[in-house]
Order: C-alpha cells, then structure tokens, then sequence
C-alpha cells in the first residue's frame, strides 16, 4: 500500500514539475539575446516602489513554488508522518529545480537568468514545506484516519490544482512578455544591382554575431556571398529573373530566421507588403504631422502606426482599438543598469499606455507621443497592441 502510495505521490509531483517547466520554459518563444540578472532584491525593490507589475511576478514565482514544495515534503516524508521529513532535501530539490529552469532560460534565449527567480522559488518552495508540516501536524493523528486521507490525498489534489491554475495564469502573461526572433533582430535591403543587393542587419542588442543570408523560392535555396561592413553588408546570389525569393538570416548558433523580405529582380517587398503612405489626411484646421516624421512601424489590419520626430515618437491609434486596449511601447539598452530602478529587474523601460486620453486628433486618429529616452542608450523599441491579454500584433524597429 506504501509503494502504491509513493508511485501517486511521484506522480503528482512529476505532473506539476512538467507544468512548471513547460510554463517557464517551453511556452516562452526563443530570441536571439540573453540576459543575466544579479542584481539581488530588484524586483522587491521595484515592488516596494510602487510597481505593482514587478510585485505581481514576484507573487507568482513564489505562489507557483509552494504546491512544490507540499509535493516534494510529502513524496519525502515518512509515509506521511510531519516529524519525519526532510527538509533540507525538500528546500534543495526546490531550488535545484529552479535552478534548472533558469539555465534552460538563459541557453534557450526564452527568458532572463534571474538571481531574484531563485529566491522567490525557493522561498516559495520553504512555505509549502511549511504548509504540509503544519497540516501533517495538525490532521495526522492515529485514531483519525480522516485526517491521513486530507494530508496525503486531499490537499496534495488540490495543490496540484492550484499549481495548475497558477500555470495557466502564468502562460498567459507570458504571451505578453514573449519576443519572437524575428524582434530580435533588424534586416533591411536598401539597394540592388543584378544579383548583388546590400542593406543592413544587426541585432537589437548590440551583440557581434556572424550571418548567413539565404534566398528560398519553394525547395530551391541560394547562399549568398556576403561581405559586412559593421552593420552594413553586400550580398551577391545567382537568382533567376522573375523569380521572388524570401530571404532568410542564419545568424551563428542559431536556426534559420525569415527576415520578412521578399527580393525579385530589383523589387523588395516586406511582409507587411511594403512602406505604406500614413493614412492621415490632415484638415485645414488640424495640426499636421512634423515634416520630418518618419514612419517606423504599422499594422495595416489594426490600424495603427508608429512614427518618429527626433527624438519623438507619436502613436496613431485608429477608432477601431478599444480604449481599455494595452499599446506596448518597450525601450530596449544595452545598458540596462541605467534604467530606472523599478524597470532594472526587467532589462528594459515599458513606455506602453492605454488610448483613453490622446494628445489630440488626427482625421480619424487619435495621435499620442512618448519621447525616447535619453538617460541610457535606446538599442530597439518594440511596440504593439494588446487587446485582451494577448498581444496580436508586435514590431521592433530601431530609433
């Protein structure tokens, strides 16, 4: 009956090991930059500082630890028996697990290696040792058979429910905070002569990393010769007239990225089918927009447009977005001990906002701006929209 009891117990704990790993890690789409986050207590800090989105990632990393460590005290104990657990391999276990998840984060590119993350699993992990020392204690007793069926069936049911609920919710929020590759890197062809072509590609964060560029039409693939200069290449591949080819970037290390360029003869076309002109015809008695404006990035299907002034960025919203739709605005550095001590735990500055009160119209547009930081060197900005709790369009583009 123990051994039957220990194979439930193991997998119950498996079962939610795999949940965290798969809401920590696998869910998470894999970019091409890592970040290693020392700094002790940042996010606390951030917290205490009345930033109630660092505190709620704070909450969440230790609640998603304590059905753990229940799990893992449970598995360890003695057939139940609270005086006879073992708690430093419970707190060990947690915090290698945790561990575990922030290495796969940092190879694997699908987060931050976190020193704070340790800290609050393993707190997390501590509690719910204490939770089920504090349940055995007060349930287990002989002559109540309730009691051992509450501790070693009951509750662990339900901390595995509750360490569920708290994935999901997690996964949600990571669909807010994931970049795809293609974020991570920028990727233009700005002139072409026969089969050469040149423009620029880099990576957002500054990082120096070798690239292939590839043409693809159906099975046919092309390896370019390339020759960079800084940012800057020039690229030359036999291609048949006529013919569009989708030019992808093999960037060291790395698997093969679509660049969301499509090259026949001397035509470029992007995904999003080109530069469009900015859909805001101004009226005579309407402020129009600066001269020197440029249009950086857009989304034809939600109507909305990103532009930059100098050091300006204006935001036009279309009517069909929501009021209460989230408009991401994130500023990425290099430098990110320079940020704002509330925004240092996250790596980057969030300028993001809700289109309830704009600046002023424009046609049928409501125009915010937000002006780039200058307090740290801006590497990439991402922006977006968020509707609902998941973001259905992004771009990045650099200032």
């Amino acid at each position: 009956m123990k051994v039957h009891r220990k194979i439930w117990q193991g997998m119950l704990l498996i079962g939610f090991i795999a949940c965290v790993v798969y809401v920590t890690v696998l869910s998470r789409a894999d970019s091409l930059t890592r970040s290693v986050i020392l700094s002790p207590f940042a996010s606390w800090r951030a917290w205490l500082s009345g930033d109630r989105t660092a505190g709620t990632g704070v909450m969440e990393n230790i609640g998603l630890f304590i059905p753990l460590g229940y799990l893992i005290a449970l598995f360890f104990s003695a057939d139940g028996n609270a005086k006879r657990t073992r708690p430093a391999l419970t707190i060990l276990s947690g915090f290698l697990l945790s561990l575990g998840v922030e290495a796969l984060q940092y190879l694997l590119g699908r987060g931050w290696f976190e020193l704070d993350d340790l800290f609050n699993n393993t707190l997390g992990t501590v509690l719910g040792l204490l939770l089920y020392r504090l349940a055995a204690a007060v349930l287990l007793r002989r002559e109540n058979g309730a009691g051992r069926v509450i501790v070693v069936g009951v509750l662990p049911v339900l901390m595995l429910v509750a360490g569920l609920l708290g994935c999901r919710q997690m996964s949600r929020m990571v669909v807010m905070t994931n970049l795809r590759k293609t974020d991570d890197f920028w990727f233009s062809v700005e002139q072409t002569d026969g089969d050469s072509f040149s423009g620029r590609c880099f990576l957002y964060d500054g990082a120096e990393t070798d690239y292939q560029i590839l043409l693809t039409h159906g099975h046919e693939v092309l390896k370019a010769e390339v020759t960079r200069d800084g940012d800057s290449y020039t690229a030359t591949a036999a291609r048949s007239p006529g013919v569009q080819y989708e030019l992808r970037v093999r960037f060291s290390g790395y698997a093969t990225l679509s660049a969301g360029v499509y090259l026949t003869d001397a035509e470029v076309q992007y995904v999003e089918g080109g530069t469009p002109p900015i859909p805001v015809p101004a009226s005579a008695d309407e402020q129009p927009l600066p001269e020197d404006a440029v249009l950086k990035a857009f989304s034809a299907e939600y109507d909305c447009y990103v532009l930059q002034s100098g050091g300006e960025l204006i935001f036009l919203i279309g009517d069909g977005i929501a009021a209460d739709a989230e408009i991401i605005c994130h500023i990425h550095t290099n430098e990110p001990e320079l940020l704002p001590e509330q925004r240092i735990s996250y790596g980057f500055d969030n300028l993001g906002f809700f289109p309830e009160n704009a600046d002023r119209t424009l046609g049928s547009y409501r125009l915010f701006t937000r002006l780039v930081p200058v307090d740290y060197p801006v590497t990439s900005i991402i922006v977006g929209l968020n509707p609902d709790g998941e973001v259905v369009w992004r771009s990045s583009f650099r200032p």
